[in-house]
């Protein structure tokens, strides 16, 4: 009797330890959250119902609007921070592309856009296309990505010539404010470059609209790059035969694929919630697979990005020689 009180007494113990440390480590770990709370951490299922009714006001908003009201919504500086897409780290300079497809305002000024009938989209094209340069050039909002938006529909519909026109546009205004700001801060580790790309889009999205305009003249600009980053491809006596024009590196160019869902969807690509597993996309909410073009981390190395221009330079002059 005695041995048996002994073991329940052992066993009691011992289920009493095992219950107060359980106990003792919830404690710890509630502490540790209450101390991640006070340092500005928020738990997801904290996040999340804010980042769901930011989304539905955005919805709400653009559902009010006209095309042309949205497209002017393309200046309003919040919608491309929160609730959309925040780069990882290394992505410095190669961001604004994503970043702009993060936004509703941008699925729905691209998706209703391209729905219009060809007469009065292309009215509409050059209306957008100078609302744009004249924005960038007076530097009020967030203007680059409302001409990204503009570039990206002309490169789309395959209107070469004002692409070229609007990029040597906005050269022209970045060299502007390039010029204005080294002289009131001289300092030697601000590149042009450096200026640049923080005044006006970086490098990887001009390359996306300048592949997307590509793409247009029958050129399979994704087909080259695999190949020749995967060593096959001949791609200089492609390209010289066909434009009579310089080799260009393509191995030097990343490609990724974002899903683009429709604009009012109760979920896209870069939401919280995605991105987190906290939700699954709708396959029939899907309305394109966008291909994403970003020149490699070790290119962004480079101070001066004489590289990066290059490439930018040789595709010009392929969509040069694509304009009748």
């Amino acid at each position: 009797m005695k041995k048996i009180t002994l073991t329940c007494c052992i066993v009691l113990a011992v289920a009493l330890g095992v219950l107060l440390s359980g106990e003792f480590l919830k404690t710890d770990a509630q502490k540790v959250v209450e101390e991640l709370k006070e340092q500005g951490y928020i738990p997801i299922k904290d996040v999340l119902p804010r980042h769901e009714s930011r989304i539905q006001e955005r919805i709400n908003l653009l559902k009010g609007q006209s095309l042309d009201e949205s497209f002017m919504e393309l200046l309003e500086e919040q919608q491309y921070t929160s609730p959309s897409y925040l780069p990882p780290g290394g992505y410095f300079g190669r961001e604004d592309v994503e970043m702009l497809l993060s936004a509703r305002t941008f699925l729905k000024v691209l998706q209703e856009f391209e729905a219009l009938p060809q007469e009065q989209a292309t009215g509409k094209l050059y209306e957008y296309a100078e609302k744009a340069l004249d924005a960038y050039n007076a530097g009020t909002g967030w203007t680059h990505y409302m001409l990204c938006t503009a570039m990206l529909l002309v490169a789309r519909a395959g209107e070469y010539e004002l692409l070229l026109h609007m990029l040597d546009e906005m050269d022209r205004v970045l060299d502007r404010h390039v010029d204005f700001n080294r002289e009131r801060t001289p300092d030697p580790f601000l590149s042009r470059a450096v200026i640049r790309g923080l005044l006006g889009l970086d490098d990887s999205a001009v390359l996306t609209i300048l592949m997307h305009a590509l793409q247009q003249t029958g050129i399979d600009v994704e087909l080259m790059c695999a190949l020749e980053q995967a060593g096959e491809g001949e791609l200089a006596s492609v390209f010289q035969q066909a434009f009579g024009v310089d080799f260009i590196p393509l191995d030097v160019i990343e490609i990724k694929f974002v899903e683009l869902c429709r604009w009012d969807a109760p979920l896209t690509h870069y939401d919280f919630a995605n991105w987190h597993g906290e939700g699954t996309i709708v396959p029939k909410d899907v309305v394109e697979l966008f291909p994403v073009y970003m020149f490699s981390i070790a290119l962004h190395a480079e101070d001066e990005g004489k590289e990066r221009k290059f490439v930018l330079d040789i595709l010009k002059r392929y969509l040069e020689q694509a304009i009748p």
